[in-house]
């Protein structure tokens, strides 16, 4: 309950029941004034009333006089008059009493923070003897809460990070010896005292056992990560590898139940780099220091902590998911340095830090006499609390005895003087703390304008070009100004960059350029008008074409050309691209760049231009042409012709004269030597089973088809094997037996000879080229025996191509709604013994509604997608009913080998909408103990029929207790008489459900 403070002083208490802090009122204000009637104190607690009795009076030297009205001024400034006020902030308050006569009484109080505060009404805190591990080591009595679930407590005092690069931020523990734990997450929370979203948080989680531990640190509401040691992890920290624990965070010991010692945990804070914080955790028995996470290491976060404004924090206590108790009994030995008997007396936190000042523009700044300037912005911060906004004012000569106040209009101002003029910026916080800042701008000469700008004219521009918007000089006497250009396109369209910046124009036409400038005290705009020629010549997007290392003689591809547009009027208009391909040095001939036969024996040499411009040519450096055998007819290829390099691929024979269940590539010449496989691979279908003869170190690299610079390389040497640097043990030795290289798509890792590492895919459109590279090889004995290759199986003196091509596809989300539109793309292929051409990927979509099957269109072209091979384009469809909309990929390579019955995906149009309920009732009236109809209630539904709805009346009580349920057409006896409420659900036939409710009168 709160208190009532009028007529009588009455005793402030801590939070904490401690011996009563007596306050009395000053027995006069400065004019002499004194107060019957009520005693005023000078601190309070937050939520008290102060009333002002009707009979109080103030007593002027002879004369008394009654007081007839008041006012309160609050901590940030605003006023209230009344007789009863609420301190409902923390802070500096005034009451200003008014008399009659013109006599009045001031009084100011204050309203101090509890230290050690909390969220709620159920939770206690006292100062005490710890548990004998926190006494063992030096911390005999610290803070024992009683804490509430879902209660904060929080130590109001605020904690300066910057003091050290190195802080304990709490030790602590629950005391608790239980088997299964009877809390199961507790949270400190480290939040910015000027900014209450940005925080960091440390989360002990614990399972079901009482050994079941975890820690793990989130920020500002992001992942919450705990790292365990893994050196087949991905996350390298100090030379050490993690990976993030998939328990949820990082495994640390807890009180022991059977030896009933408890494990007091201590967070720690490393601000060294202060881009990376790192969070670690010990307990007592541990003998060294658990890493729990770093903020900002990309591998296991995808958002970015910035730090705190200052290093002022506030530390906060949460607890949950309570079993069996109603308080979490914790103990807190230390808070950031604060120990022993420095936690105690729990009274309250008085604050003194003043605000911060920021202020937009420099301290020291030139400007022009007789321009006119704005004053420039100022922010304040504080970690209480502000008394209003910063308030300005401007000085001429102000560290001189004759300064003299400038007055100002809406935040601007004119130096007609020469010399030095001051803005002085004062910021209060609710304690009546202080801050100035100034900013002296020194005036030399005058002039006309502050900012000296003139905008170059742009010429002969194309649409379809980049153009870069540095053409423009502005001189500024402070050398700080900033420009802005808002682009308004010729369709109305309007972009708005930073100068200096570049941007293409689609578009032919007139644009409209707005050069918005300004500095720390001077602004303005300057437009500008230029034309952009149509270009009527297409123009290739980018200049490189991903190819293969060596094409396969007798093979066909699709060619992936960049794409070329003309640009005009309406924005870009793809052209269609002219392919020619010459052979072993010959002249060049027409072909279609989508399906490339290659009937050379030597060399491939591909040119590109776009229809309509002939000069804008991509020409590729002659790739060399393999015979691998390949024969479709007989279905043949020879197996021993798929590495090119410094191997000679043969057929082997086991010891008792059988084929070898691999295929053995010979070295041709001694040292470190290299092999490439000739087709494209994806990596989401990626095995490579081989092992190694006569070699130290084998090689594999795995390199992006589209990106060279990206690759996964793994390395064989010993008993060990590293991916991308980072090692493991194998079980199994690629010397002396067949090992396997095995990624998986659906966990991102690659089991390796055994060993696990997490390797994303970050390789564009899944595609691959595989390199083996081997060090120490013999020529004659050294060999790599290959056993396997993504599904294909390699086998010696196997000749026959039967397996189907490998594919993967980024399929639509697999639920929509009436009026979505899902985008299909090509899917990704690839072949390990017969390349794919697009002509062999055929696309088709189908809408099955109710058992009736339509072809579907692309919504742009309106071409029907059926056996389509065209993926110049991504296809966009409406799903335009309910039904299922199935997606069929039919892929074949080129042996035709194909995957049966199609590569399949469905999106599903769901009813998702609930029924409609028509009647509308407030109340409604029955007789106790009748059988009584309920008024039926008519409701709607897109899909099902009125009379397929299903309703059902549930009648709760007063007390919300379940008296009937009735489903519609029913009647009902109840036989208590009373008020009660009738919840009416109706569920269509999806089960979509509609409420409703009104009151139900038994009289």
């Amino acid at each position: 309950m709160k208190k009532i403070k009028f007529l009588a002083t009455l005793s402030v208490f801590s939070l904490f029941g401690a011996a009563p802090l007596m306050l009395t009122a000053k027995a006069a204000n400065a004019e002499g004034v004194t107060l019957s009637g009520i005693e005023l104190e000078d601190a309070y607690s937050l939520g008290d009333k102060v009333y002002i009795p009707k009979d109080a009076t103030l007593i002027d030297g002879e004369k008394t006089v009654k007081v007839v009205s008041s006012y309160l001024t609050y901590p940030n400034g605003s006023n209230v008059s009344s007789r009863s006020y609420t301190l409902d902030a923390f802070g500096k308050y005034k009451l200003v009493l008014n008399g009659e006569d013109g006599v009045t009484y001031a009084k100011e109080f204050t309203v101090w923070q509890d230290v050690y505060a909390f969220g709620g009404s159920k939770s206690s805190i006292d100062y005490g003897k710890l548990n004998k591990s926190f006494n063992e080591n030096g911390y005999a009595e610290g803070l024992r809460l009683e804490l509430a679930e879902g209660d904060t407590f929080t130590y109001s005092k605020p904690i300066d990070l910057s003091k050290s690069t190195y802080q304990k931020l709490i030790y602590w523990n629950l005391t608790d010896y239980s088997n299964n734990p009877i809390a199961h997450s507790m949270t400190v929370r480290i939040t910015d005292a000027y900014d209450p979203n940005n925080y960091f948080t440390i989360t002990n989680s614990r399972g079901t056992y009482f050994y079941e531990n975890y820690v793990s640190a989130a920020y500002n509401g992001g992942r919450a990560v705990g790292l365990s040691k893994d050196d087949s992890g991905s996350i390298v920290i100090g030379g050490t590898t993690y990976r993030v624990s998939s328990t949820g965070g990082t495994t640390l010991s807890a009180n022991n139940p059977t030896s009933k010692a408890y494990n007091n945990l201590s967070y720690f804070l490393d601000t060294s780099n202060p881009s990376n914080y790192r969070i670690y955790a010990s307990t007592d028995a541990a003998s060294d220091y658990a890493l729990i996470t770093e903020f900002n290491n990309s591998s296991a976060y995808n958002t970015t902590f910035h730090g705190f404004k200052t290093g002022l924090v506030y530390l906060s206590f949460t607890a949950s998911g309570f079993s069996g108790i109603d308080k979490a009994p914790i103990e807190i030995g230390e808070i950031a340095g604060i120990k022993g008997s420095d936690l105690n007396p729990m009274d309250y936190y008085k604050d003194t830090i003043n605000p911060i000042v920021e202020v937009s523009s420099k301290k020291k700044a030139k400007v022009k006499g007789g321009v006119e300037i704005a004053i420039p912005e100022a922010k304040a911060y504080d970690e209480t609390g502000l008394k209003g906004e910063v308030v300005s004012s401007v000085w001429f000569g102000y560290d001189s005895s004759s300064r003299k106040m400038i007055s100002t209009k809406n935040g601007r101002f004119t130096p007609n003087e020469l010399g030095i003029y001051t803005i002085i910026y004062k910021a209060t916080d609710v304690y009546q703390n202080v801050t100035e800042e100034r900013v002296d701008l020194y005036v030399s000469d005058f002039g006309e304008k502050g900012i000296d700008f003139a905008v170059k004219p742009l010429k002969d521009v194309k649409a379809g070009s980049t153009v870069i918007f540095d053409n423009y000089e502005a001189t500024s006497l402070n050398d700080d100004c900033v420009t802005e250009i808002e682009l308004l396109f010729p369709n109305g369209e309007k972009e708005t960059i930073e100068g200096g910046s570049s941007l293409m124009l689609p578009y032919s036409g007139t644009y409209k350029a707005t050069y918005r400038y300004h500095d720390g005290f001077y602004s303005g705009f300057s437009e500008y008008s230029f034309d952009v020629i149509e270009t009527t010549k297409a123009t290739f997007s980018e200049k490189r074409v991903s190819l293969p290392h060596y094409f396969m003689k007798g093979a066909s591809y699709s060619i992936d050309v960049p794409a070329s547009y003309t640009y005009g009027p309406k924005g870009k208009t793809k052209d269609d691209v002219d392919c020619y391909v010459k052979f072993d040095g010959g002249s060049y001939v027409s072909v279609d760049y989508k399906d490339v036969t290659i009937t050379g024996s030597e060399s491939v040499q591909l040119k590109f231009n776009p229809k309509s411009n002939p000069d804008d040519v991509i020409e590729t450096e002659a790739i060399a042409i393999v015979d691998a055998g390949f024969d479709p007819s007989a279905k043949r290829v020879d197996l021993t012709k798929y590495f090119v390099g410094d191997f000679i691929g043969r057929n082997s024979l086991t010891s008792d004269g059988k084929d070898a269940d691999y295929v053995t590539y010979l070295a041709d010449k001694s040292g470190s030597t290299k092999m490439e496989f000739i087709n494209k691979l994806l990596l989401s279908s990626f095995v490579f089973n081989f092992s190694a003869e006569n070699v130290s170190k084998v090689r594999l690299n795995l390199v992006s088809f589209y990106d060279s610079s990206k690759k996964v390389e793994i390395v064989f040497e010993g008993g060990v094997v590293s991916v991308n640097g980072r090692s493991n043990p194998v079980t199994k030795r690629f010397d002396n037996e067949m090992v396997s290289v095995l990624y998986s798509a659906s966990t991102n890792k690659l089991d390796v000879a055994g060993a696990s590492f997490e390797v994303p895919n970050d390789f564009e459109k899944d595609s691959l080229l595989l390199e083996v590279e081997v060090e120490g090889a013999t020529r004659g004995s050294s060999a790599i025996n290959v056993s396997k290759i993504g599904n294909q199986v390699f086998k010696s003196n196997s000749t026959r191509d039967r397996v189907q091509p490998m594919v993967s596809v980024d399929f639509p989300e697999s639920v929509a709604h009436v009026g979505d539109t899902i985008e299909i793309v090509k899917p990704n292929v690839a072949d390990v013994l017969t390349p794919v051409s697009d002509k062999n990927i055929l696309l088709s979509v189908i809408k099955n509604a109710g058992g009736s099957v339509t072809d579907m269109v692309d919504k742009n072209s309106k071409e029907v997608i059926k056996n389509v091979n065209d993926f110049s384009k991504n296809y966009q469809i409406e799903l335009n009913a309910y039904g299922a909309y199935v997606i069929t990929y039919d892929i074949k390579d080129g042996m035709g080998n194909s995957i049966y019955g199609g590569l399949k995906g469905m999106v599903s149009v769901l009813d998702m909408d609930a029924p409609t309920i028509v009647t509308k009732i407030d109340s409604y009236t029955i007789r106790a103990n009748e059988e009584s109809d309920l008024p039926h209630i008519e409701a709607t539904d897109n899909m099902t029929a009125s009379d397929k709805l299903e309703i059902w009346y549930l009648i709760y009580d007063s007390k919300n207790c379940l008296t009937a349920q009735i489903p519609d057409g029913d009647k009902v006896n109840i036989k208590e008489k009373g008020r009660y409420t009738v919840y009416v659900t109706v569920q269509d036939e999806e089960g979509n459900v509609a409420y409703g409710e009104y009151a139900l009168i038994v009289e």
